[in-house]
């Protein structure tokens, strides 16, 4: 039984070289040989365009650098910048019920050290209620550390009930906030999660709702006081005579 299963396995080992790495060598290869310096660029480019791009698409970059060769996998786990990056959109399986897997964020809000993060969290009709409140709990650890947060197609509520009354500048390097296709009270609401003694830093906010079954930003409190830039974006039901004055 022993000798049949490892000829099964050589069977499938030279099916892979002959099928897959042999076509590939040639550009393994030279990447392998990519100077240090050349692929730590090589790693911001491919995190902007993803970001920008293809957000839609990315895959838990980090990971997917770390499995292009052995020296790629040393590298990216030396250098801080793509695991700052925390996406919920590609870190579950499709139709799962669940978030991210716990110790996969654990792993990636680790790995940063002390770097700022940006979050971006995509809510999913498939996705548990006691799914996403841990995924939340986890990430409002590292609160302190948000740089930029993005929050879509959230149902109300669930930050700011998790986390209870904000404390002062609980969001003291927050600089950029997103909310799109989500109630406001996701992240405000009667009781705002985001104002200028919670998020001192806070300079630029967008809101999208291009969802028209989405109650959107009726009666929100928008934290407006100390922002330089305030992007509305099909914001269905907003009350703009209550926005503007603050301006």
């Amino acid at each position: 039984m022993l000798n049949s299963a490892i000829k099964r396995l050589t069977a499938q080992r030279d099916y892979i070289s002959r099928t897959f790495i042999a076509h590939r060598r040639s550009v393994l290869s030279p990447i392998a040989r990519v100077p240090d310096d050349i692929l730590f660029t090589i790693f911001d480019f491919y995190l902007q365009s993803n970001i920008k791009v293809k957000r839609s698409m990315l895959f838990p970059t980090p990971f997917t650098l770390s499995v292009v060769a052995r020296r790629w996998r040393s590298l990216a786990l030396s250098y801080h910048s793509p695991w700052s990056i925390i996406s919920q959109r590609s870190a579950h399986l499709a139709g799962s019920a669940q978030c991210v897997p716990e110790p996969r964020l654990e792993v990636q809000l680790q790995r940063p050290g002390t770097s700022p993060l940006s979050v971006d969290f995509t809510g999913r009709e498939s996705w548990s209620r006691s799914s996403v409140k841990d995924v939340v709990h986890q990430l409002l650890r590292e609160a302190r550390r948000w740089r930029e947060l993005s929050i879509q197609r959230l149902e109300p509520s669930p930050f700011w009930r998790i986390h209870g009354t904000p404390d002062p500048s609980s969001f003291p390097s927050l600089r950029t906030l997103i909310v799109e296709n989500a109630s406001y009270d996701a992240v405000g609401g009667v009781d705002p999660m985001f104002t200028p003694l919670t998020a001192p830093l806070l300079e630029d906010e967008t809101f999208c709702n291009r969802d028209s079954t989405s109650r959107s930003l009726t009666n929100a409190s928008l934290p407006c006081h100390q922002l330089t830039r305030l992007s509305l974006v099909s914001a269905l039901h907003l009350h703009v005579k209550s926005i503007f004055p603050i301006l």
